[in-house]
């Protein structure tokens, strides 16, 4: 699969969890949960940026690391 192809399901799976977090934030005592969907949001925001811009990494969760190599493309990022 190419890299542009991945990326693009990366981007599809953010939007599901985005779009999950946003429209249960409304009506929820479960904080928690919603707060899980928007850091996988995030996650996989950031992977399909990574993995869109050929960017090596390995297997991760922390945003700030993932964040760390998106800056390499792009040092202007900032945390």
């Amino acid at each position: 699969m190419k890299p542009s192809e991945i990326a693009k399901e990366w981007l599809q799976k953010a939007q599901e969890d985005y779009g999950f977090a946003s429209a249960s934030l409304e009506d929820t005592e479960y904080f928690a949960q919603i707060c899980f969907h928007f850091q996988q949001a995030a996650e996989k925001y950031l992977k399909a940026f990574i993995v869109a811009n050929k960017l090596e990494f390995r297997a991760v969760h922390n945003l700030l690391e993932l964040l760390d190599i998106c800056k390499k493309q792009y040092p202007v990022l900032k945390k």
